[in-house]
C-alpha cells in the first residue's frame, strides 16, 4: 500500500513539473523561413495571453527558457510563452527584418491558439532588450506591457519616439558586466521612459524580494498617462545572465495590463 501511495505521489509531482507542452514552430516572415518554440498549458484555452521572448546574442531559445523558466508559470497562470530563434547570432536593432518577425508572431499565434491579442506582452534579454527598446515606439499598439532584461538600446533614445506612454518592467543586476549598470546609465535610461509617461508617484523599496534567492531596489514610477506604470528592479546577487527569479516578477507586472484598459 505505501509502494502504491509513493508511485502515485511520484507520478502526481512528474505531472506538476511538465505541466506545459512544447513545440517548434516554423513562419515564414518575408520571404524567409523563421522559427520559434512555443510552451503551451497542458489544457489551452481561447483568450490566453501571450508572452514573447527575445534571447541574446548569440545565444538561442533554448538557452533562454533554460534560464528564465517562464514554463513554470504557465499552467497556473494560464498564457502561451513563445521564443523567438534569432536569424544568425544578433538580432536586427537597426531596421525592422525581426520588429516583422514579432508582429506576424502575433498573427500566428492568434491563428493557432486563439490567443487575446490585447494581452501580448514582450520580455527580452541583453540584446533582445536592444531589440525591443528599438523597435517599442512601432508595435505599441501590438504590445500591452514590455519587459526588458540586461539590456538597453544606448544609442537610441525610445521616449523620444513613442507616440503614446508604455508599460514597461526592466530588470537589471548591478553587478552586470555587460551592461554595466553605471556606465550605460541604466537607472536614467529608465527613468526616461517613466518621465514620458509624465508619472505622477514614485516609491523605492530597498532591499526588495521577489521570492526568490536574491534581493535588491525596486523603483515604481505610477500614474502616467493612461494609468501607465514603469518599474526597474535593480538586484544585487547575479550577473549578466537570465534570472528565472525574475519570471514571475516580470509575469506578476505585465499580467496587469491589456491594451483595452489602464492599469
Amino acid at each position: 500500500m505505501k509502494r502504491i501511495l509513493y508511485l502515485l505521489i511520484l507520478l502526481l509531482t512528474l505531472s506538476s513539473v511538465h505541466a506545459y507542452k512544447k513545440e517548434s514552430i516554423d513562419i515564414t516572415v518575408n520571404g524567409q523561413q523563421r522559427n520559434m518554440v512555443v510552451f503551451t498549458p497542458n489544457q489551452t484555452q481561447t483568450n490566453m495571453p501571450l508572452m514573447i521572448v527575445t534571447h541574446g546574442m548569440n545565444q538561442n531559445p533554448e538557452y533562454q527558457y533554460d534560464a528564465d523558466k517562464f514554463y513554470n508559470l504557465i499552467d497556473t497562470a494560464k498564457f502561451i510563452v513563445t521564443y523567438l530563434r534569432s536569424d544568425g547570432n544578433t538580432w536586427d536593432i537597426g531596421g525592422t527584418k525581426d520588429q516583422n518577425f514579432v508582429l506576424q508572431t502575433i498573427d500566428e499565434m492568434a491563428r493557432r491558439y486563439s490567443v487575446n491579442t490585447n494581452r501580448v506582452y514582450w520580455s527580452g534579454f541583453s540584446m533582445g532588450s536592444m531589440l525591443m527598446y528599438h523597435c517599442m515606439a512601432n508595435v505599441q499598439d501590438k504590445i500591452a506591457a514590455f519587459a526588458p532584461t540586461s539590456g538597453v538600446q544606448f544609442s537610441e533614445q525610445p521616449w523620444n519616439a513613442c507616440k503614446k506612454p508604455v508599460n514597461l518592467i526592466h530588470c537589471h543586476a548591478y553587478g552586470d558586466d555587460v551592461f554595466n549598470y553605471e556606465q550605460y546609465g541604466i537607472h536614467d535610461y529608465v527613468q526616461n521612459m517613466a518621465k514620458m509617461n509624465q508619472f505622477t508617484t514614485y516609491i523605492k523599496l530597498q532591499n526588495y524580494n521577489p521570492g526568490s534567492w536574491y534581493t535588491g531596489d525596486k523603483e515604481v514610477w505610477s500614474g502616467g498617462q493612461n494609468g501607465s506604470i514603469v518599474e526597474l528592479f535593480s538586484y544585487n546577487n547575479g550577473g549578466h545572465w537570465p534570472m528565472d527569479g525574475n519570471a514571475r516578477e516580470i509575469w506578476n507586472f505585465c499580467k496587469r495590463f491589456s491594451l483595452q484598459t489602464v492599469a
